[in-house]
């Protein structure tokens, strides 16, 4: 109990009795402003402080009196270590110069990595590349690890902290289906990640899109002369084989910088999901009670390729340009079988048997053209993106009675024996954006910048049913074209008042208009015009910040559409006209010292959008899920991170985030207010018994929560892996085993804390692959030449709010 208190004690009560200073800057005498700064401490390379560089290029590091170990480091410059540095009282160390290309300092070595988790003003970073379970991985899998972060494949939704996010891969937002999005990280490697930013209050320079703020994918980039690569192969199985090939080069000159990257993903999975309950549709009788079970054996396969170059023609100029090429498909083949008891003694058992193909194939182009002179910089970047979509698909029924006779169904409904679905999307997206920067008397720097995005897009879908053995056309067919301008312009202003303190102050504003038809003229268009204006603030002193940001959530395009898309013999999903945009102001605090990072935000949003929601729809035979608005939702929470290194050869992480929640819904047939306490618990264990050997034991728990009237109850996951470095330019190995313990199922219920339309109150079970089977992959990679492989991401800005029907 003793040592247990001694450790609080010296948590609670740091002494803080001297400081490091210094100021950072180019060869050029220009200051490095947003530079990571390390303090280590030089008896164990332990972390004791971090700190990012001001402006003006200046940081400061207060720290107990010893003896240190000083890292600086920011992209595009090679990182600056020093020697030992003996720290008494206060220690300006003067100007550090970053070197563009130089070779790593070896007098000095520092085993310790960047921690885990690192909280700024606008969120969370967190060092991917720190975890043994990354190689081998695919974004996706590694995203779903991160804290706070949920991957919802039963509503198609991403959520940080239980709100909807937008995704941003190098400050680039990804404007695609987000099915479509899923499926693109699920075949982008985990290796090609640097980092990833969890920003819930990003600055005025990042698109308002996203009440819940952005989640950025940081990807490595190399800055080395001459030829250099990488490749990684990995083999894996659960209830299918798994396969993945990535591979990237990168010649690199003075003046002249060429880069490519090709992935490929193969994965044949396996899901199940039960449902039980009871539901009120017309079409059986009241208060029928049901059992439904599915399993899904989905095989997908992912081919990413990317090709750039960058030019620097002259002193202060650069330019470049890159495609991506990409391609998904997926093949699934479902079975499932549902039971119902019909009131007063009858049953009645559905079987259906169903094959689909869905496959998009995207294209984006990108260029840019940069110039910088002195303290001041001008940016223009353009893009043009095009997605296709094929989704073929057809379904067999089967009704049978109690006895397992045959029973005959209306033929002209959606309870006939055989099915037939075609949906077909196209989506063109282009983008202009011009960005200034400037910075005087080493205090003060402005940003600012316009922007304007264009898209169009068609989607068409057909059912037919077999009715009386004729192929007829179904009332769900559907056929929408829709087409939206969006402007922007914002300016953020950055004033350094003293060292360690300084003042940001952005604004942004957004105009967008839109308008979504049915080709067929059944309906009437739905045009939208919004003009808003999104400030934002951040104070940052010394370990102290403040920051407030104001964001919006507008619905997706095929939300706002009518369609229908089959589901199952009594349900359908469906878009909604009425769907409001969803507007979100957040006040969060954070505190930083020895590495710990503590912060609370305040947070409200009006008219949230949440998805696959049960409503009524034109046709009240059927169940309909579909997008709705809640009236808000607000909360008050709490963030920890907890970098822990007791000895040198075991480091750990955690991150803590908890609050209390309170929703107001008023689609459901009773309005509703409820008030929860949500949170979640993540962590890292690393163990390193041998050189160039480690091993890994990471995982998360998340408490009971809500999306919309649908509570989840508490999931957990708990993963290990073990990597083993071969030697010298022999690259690594690593096995990865996902879900140890089984445990990750996703448990959901339907109508329990307000009536359901249709009276539906179920309880559903998913059961992921990982949680039937044991999921284990093993890695190979290796890198030569200059270092990691560039990938510079096309804009493509406007690729998040398609979303796929």
């Amino acid at each position: 109990m003793k040592q247990i208190l001694l450790v609080c004690c010296t948590l609670l009560s740091p002494s803080l009795s001297a400081q490091l200073t210094g100021r950072l800057v180019t060869t050029g005498g220009e200051p490095v402003p947003a530079a990571n700064v390390l303090l280590y401490r030089a008896a164990d390379s332990s972390l004791v402080k971090a700190a990012v560089s001001a402006a003006n290029g200046h940081f400061m590091l207060p720290a107990p009196s010893g003896r240190y170990l000083l890292q600086c480091s920011s992209t595009g410059f090679s990182t600056w270590q020093s020697a030992v540095l003996v720290l008494l009282d206060t220690l300006d160390v003067g100007l550090i110069i970053l070197q563009t290309h130089s070779r790593q300092l070896s007098e000095v070595e520092i085993s310790a990595a960047k921690p885990m988790f690192t909280q700024q003003p606008g969120g969370l970073t967190v060092q991917v590349q720190n975890s043994v379970l990354t190689r081998g991985s695919s974004a996706l899998e590694v995203l779903g690890r991160m804290p706070g972060v949920l991957v919802d494949r039963r509503s198609n939704d991403l959520l940080l902290n239980n709100r909807s996010v937008m995704v941003m891969i190098n400050g680039r937002l990804q404007r695609m289906p987000v099915s479509q999005l899923l499926t693109y990280l699920n075949g982008l490697r985990a290796d090609d990640l640097e980092k990833i930013e969890l920003l819930d209050t990003p600055p005025a320079s990042y698109d308002a899109q996203g009440g819940g703020g952005l989640i950025n994918l940081v990807l490595k980039k190399n800055r080395r002369p001459g030829l250099s690569g990488n490749l990684a192969v990995t083999a894996g199985y659960g209830k299918g084989e798994k396969a993945a090939v990535t591979g990237g080069l990168s010649y690199q000159t003075k003046k002249v910088d060429y880069y490519g990257n090709y992935s490929y993903n193969r994965n044949r999975s396996y899901n199940r999901f039960d449902v039980t309950g009871f539901h009120d549709i017309p079409i059986m009788r009241p208060h029928t009670y049901f059992e439904f079970e599915s399993t899904a054996r989905p095989l997908t396969e992912d081919h990413l390729l990317s090709l750039g170059a960058d030019v620097r023609p002259a002193a202060g100029w650069a330019l470049g340009a890159s495609l991506q090429l990409s391609e998904n498909r997926a093949g699934i083949v479902t079975s499932s079988r549902g039971d119902y008891l019909l009131p007063p003694d009858s049953a009645l058992t559905v079987t259906t048997a169903a094959r689909s193909f869905n496959r998009w194939r995207n294209a984006a182009l990108s260029g840019y053209i940069e110039r910088k002179w002195k303290e001041q910089a001008l940016q223009v970047d353009v893009d043009y993106l095009r997605y296709g979509q094929h989704n073929p698909t057809s379904m067999y029924n089967a009704y049978l009675d109690r006895y397992g006779a045959l029973v005959k169904m209306a033929s002209d409904s959606l309870q006939a024996p055989q099915h037939r679905g075609m949906g077909a999307t196209n989506i063109q997206i282009g983008v202009l954006a011009a960005r200034y920067t400037r910075s005087w008397q080493q205090k003060y720097s402005l940003e600012a910048g316009v922007k304007v995005t264009y898209n169009q897009s068609n989607s068409r879908s057909s059912f037919r049913s077999l009715i009386d053995g004729v192929w007829t056309s179904r009332a769900v067919s559907s056929a929408y074209d829709m087409w939206e301008g969006i402007g922007a312009a914002y300016a953020s202003f950055t004033a350094v008042l003293s060292p360690g303190t300084n003042v940001v102050l952005g604004g942004r504003y957004e105009y967008a208009r839109g308008r979504v038809r049915s080709v067929k003229g059944a309906e009437k268009p739905v045009e939208r015009r919004q003009g808003n204006f999104f400030p934002n603030l951040s104070i940052v002193h010394r370990n102290w910040s403040l920051t407030y940001a104001q964001r919006i959530t507008r619905p997706s395009y095929n939300d706002l559409s009518s369609f229908v898309a089959y589901n199952d013999p009594v349900s359908v999903f469906t878009g909604n006209p009425r769907l409001k945009p969803g507007t979100s102001y957040q006040l969060k605090a954070a505190y930083n010292i020895h590495g710990y990072s503590f912060s609370a935000s305040l947070h409200k949003e009006r008219h949230p959008l949440v998805y696959s929601q049960t409503a009524y729809g034109a046709d009240e035979t059927l169940v309909h899920f579909s997008p709705q608005n809640m009236d808000y939702q607000q909360s008050a929470t709490m963030q920890a991170t907890l970098p822990f290194k007791p000895w040198s050869w075991w480091s750990m992480s955690y991150s803590i985030w908890g609050g209390i929640k309170q929703m107001r819904i008023r689609f459901t047939p009773a309005p509703v207010t409820k008030t929860y306490w949500p949170g979640n618990f993540n962590f890292s264990e690393t163990f390193r018994p041998f050189p160039g050997s480690s091993v890994e034991l990471s995982g998360w728990v998340s408490s009971r929560h809500y999306y919309g009237t649908i509570e989840v109850r508490p999931q957990v996951m708990i993963n290990g892996g073990w990597r083993q470095e071969l030697g010298e330019n022999k690259g690594s190995l690593q096995l990865s085993v996902t879900d140890i313990f089984r445990l990750n199922r996703n448990n959901s219920l339907f109508g329990r804390i307000t009536p359901e339309a249709y009276g539906l109150d179920s309880d559903v079970m998913i059961y992921p692959e990982h949680t039937v089977s044991i999921l284990v992959k093993l890695t190979y990679s290796r890198s030569f030449g200059g270092g990691e492989t560039k990938l510079r991401q096309g804009a493509g800005e406007e690729r998040e709010r398609v979303r796929r029907e």
